[in-house]
């Protein structure tokens, strides 16, 4: 993964966690699971893709 496709990821998971009422976003992603997914996935450069088995050839 690239810086940039690094930081757009991180840009990505950083909308679980806004706070803006006003607009009906209340972080509730990152309330429920931020410290279990939300905060290493930020942290992590690689993606991880699950094929169906048939396009794993």
């Amino acid at each position: 993964m690239s810086d940039r496709q690094f930081a757009r990821k991180r840009q990505a998971l950083a909308e679980y966690g806004r706070w803006d009422p006003e607009r009906g976003r209340y972080a509730l992603g990152h309330h429920s699971v931020g410290k279990l997914m939300i905060d290493p996935a930020a942290a992590d450069p690689h993606e991880y893709v699950d094929l169906p088995r048939h396009a794993q050839k």
